[in-house]
């Protein structure tokens, strides 16, 4: 089957929500083919690890972040607003991908 799977934050080797990701991915992968929509700041990082691990059935879509909302992550609560600009995106690339995906 084919799958997508968003994740905001993804990675192996970092805290709870990459990581949580990361499992996430690893553990759909075993079954399916994955397509994840991820950060576009981590997508090579993340193509790297998954390549050095094996998993050779996914498939990475960098989703490019607001470079205006990004410069203020962190501070009042914009962070929240950056997180919901990028789900926007990853949904509308997923529009773009559903014939790809089961």
């Amino acid at each position: 089957m084919r799958v997508l799977v968003s994740a905001y934050q993804c990675a192996k080797e970092t805290g709870s929500e990459p990581r949580l990701g990361w499992e996430f991915l690893c553990a759909a992968s075993r079954q399916h083919d994955v397509t994840v929509l991820t950060q576009a700041g981590t997508a090579e990082a993340l193509k790297r690890d998954l390549v050095a691990d094996g998993v050779e059935s996914v498939r990475v879509v960098p989703i490019a972040g607001s470079g205006l909302l990004r410069a203020f992550e962190g501070r009042l609560g914009l962070g929240h607003v950056e997180y919901l600009s990028w789900q926007y995106r990853a949904w509308k690339v997923a529009r773009l991908l559903q014939d790809d995906i089961d």
